[in-house]
C-alpha cells in the first residue's frame, strides 16, 4: 500500500470518526474548539481542533486530537520538527511528522 493510499484511508477514517463523535452527544464530542487561522498546513487539521501556534511561533498545540478510541487528547509539536517536505499529522491523538500526500497524476485523453 502506498503512502497516498494510507493518507486517503486515514482522511476518510477521520471524516467518519468526526461524524460519529458529533452524533454521540457525550463529553468527548462537545464542544469542538475552532482552529486558529495561522496554523501550519497538515493532515492533522481534519481530526484535531483547538489548534494554535504559540506566541513565539515555535510550537503547535492542539487541545483536541482524536485518537483511534474516539477520545480527544491534547498534543504539541515543534513547528520546525518535520524534515524536508514532511507535514504535521495526527497519529492516534499525537501530533507527528508524516510524508506529504502524493499528487495523483491524471492522463489527459484526446477524443
Amino acid at each position: 500500500m502506498t503512502a497516498w493510499h494510507r493518507f486517503v484511508e486515514r482522511a476518510i477514517a477521520d471524516v467518519h470518526m468526526n461524524s460519529w463523535l458529533s452524533s454521540r452527544g457525550d463529553s468527548q464530542a462537545a464542544p469542538e474548539i475552532p482552529n486558529a487561522p495561522d496554523i501550519p498546513a497538515g493532515s492533522y487539521a481534519g481530526s484535531c481542533t483547538g489548534c494554535s501556534v504559540s506566541g513565539d511561533g515555535l510550537t503547535l498545540t492542539c487541545t483536541q486530537c482524536v485518537n483511534t478510541r474516539a477520545q480527544r487528547k491534547e498534543s504539541s509539536i515543534a513547528v520546525d520538527a518535520c524534515d524536508g517536505d514532511d507535514v504535521i499529522g495526527n497519529h492516534d491523538g499525537v501530533l507527528a511528522c508524516e510524508p506529504p500526500p502524493k499528487k495523483v497524476e491524471t492522463a489527459e485523453h484526446e477524443l
